[in-house]
C-alpha cells in the first residue's frame, strides 16, 4: 500500500513508519522539520498542516491508498498552556489534511480516549457518551467532527494510554523509567492507585495499519487492551523499589479507572502482541 503518515517523527509515528516499511508499504511522512534520525525507507515532506494550501501541494505528489493522521499537540498539560495553537493543530489541522485527501484514500484520524471524559461504565464502548474535559480532550473531539465534515467515510481511532521505548519523559511511565535508570531513589510519582488501560505503542501502530486495510469506513474504533492496570503494578514491573508521591503531581478529580472495550477492533483481525510487563522491562533496558 501507499501510506501517508502525518506526525511521522513523533513517538507513535516513528514506530508506525517502521512497521509500514517492514510490511513493504511505500511510506510518505509529513513532519514539522526534517528528522535528525530518519527511518530508512520513509520519504519525508516538511508540511505545516495548519496551512491547507501546503497540504494540497504535498498530497498532490503522492497517490495515497491510506492516510493515518497522527500530527497533534498530544500532551494534555502542554495543550492547556497553548489553547489557541492546540485548537489550530488538533482541529483545523485535522480538517485541512482530511479535506485534501482524494476520495479513494482511506483516511484514519487518530483521536483519544479523553474525548469520553469520566466513564459512566467500564469498559467503555465506542457508543459511550463524549464529555471531554480540558483543552486537549475538547480539541480532539472537535477534530473528529471536523474530519467527518471533510471526509464522511473517515475512520476514527480513539486511542487509550500508550507506552513503549522512545516515549517522552513528559508522560508518567517514561518519566518513572527515566528516574530509575538515572539511579534516583526513591522515585517521585503521582497517585499510584489510579488504574488505566495501557497498550504497547507497537500494538497501536499495528492497529492503525489494520484499520486502513480492514476497518469499516466511517466507523469509530477504540485502540486499547480491554483491561486496566494500576500504576502501582506498573511501578513494580519497572523494578521500582521505593517511591514517594509528590502532591503537585496529583490532579484534582482524576478518574480512578478507565478501561476501553476493544471487541470492535478485535473483529478486524487485530491482536495484541506485546505483554505490558515486558514493555516495562524494555523501558529500563532489562529485556
Amino acid at each position: 500500500m501507499n501510506v501517508l503518515v502525518t506526525g511521522a517523527d513523533g513517538f507513535v509515528g516513528r514506530w508506525l513508519c517502521r512497521l509500514l516499511v517492514e510490511l513493504g508499504d511505500s511510506v510518505r511522512g509529513w513532519v514539522r522539520r526534517m528528522p535528525k534520525d530518519p527511518i530508512h525507507g520513509v520519504h519525508y515532506d516538511v508540511v505545516d498542516i495548519v496551512d491547507v494550501a501546503a497540504c494540497r501541494v504535498a498530497i498532490s505528489s503522492f497517490e495515497a491508498d491510506g492516510a493515518i493522521h497522527l500530527a497533534a499537540i498530544s500532551n494534555p498539560r502542554e495543550a492547556s498552556l497553548i489553547p489557541t495553537l492546540t485548537s489550530q493543530v488538533n482541529d483545523l489541522g485535522a480538517y485541512n489534511v482530511a479535506s485534501c485527501m482524494p476520495n479513494r484514500t482511506v483516511f484514519l484520524y487518530v483521536s483519544s480516549c479523553h474525548v469520553y471524559g469520566a466513564p459512566e461504565k467500564n469498559p467503555m464502548t465506542e457508543q459511550h457518551p463524549t464529555r471531554p474535559a480540558g483543552v486537549y480532550a475538547k480539541s480532539k473531539l472537535a477534530g473528529e467532527v471536523s474530519v467527518r465534515q471533510a471526509k464522511k467515510d473517515a475512520l476514527i481511532a480513539r486511542t487509550f494510554h500508550l507506552c513503549g521505548p522512545g516515549q517522552s519523559p513528559c508522560f508518567a511511565l517514561a518519566d518513572w523509567a527515566n528516574q530509575i535508570t538515572s539511579g534516583a531513589s526513591p522515585i517521585v510519582t503521582g497517585d499510584t492507585s489510579l488504574r488505566r488501560d495501557y497498550l504497547d505503542v507497537r500494538d497501536a501502530a499495528n492497529a492503525y495499519r489494520t484499520l486502513i486495510e480492514a476497518g469499516q469506513l466511517g466507523a469509530t474504533y477504540n485502540i486499547c487492551s480491554g483491561e486496566s492496570v494500576s500504576y502501582e503494578t506498573l511501578l513494580r514491573w519497572l523494578g521500582c523499589k521505593a517511591s514517594i508521591v509528590e502532591k503537585n503531581r496529583i490532579r484534582l478529580n482524576d478518574i480512578p479507572e478507565m478501561i476501553g472495550c476493544n471487541q470492535k477492533l478485535l473483529n478486524t483481525g487485530w491482536a495484541q502482541r506485546h505483554c505490558l510487563s515486558d514493555t516495562m522491562k524494555e523501558l529500563i533496558g532489562t529485556l
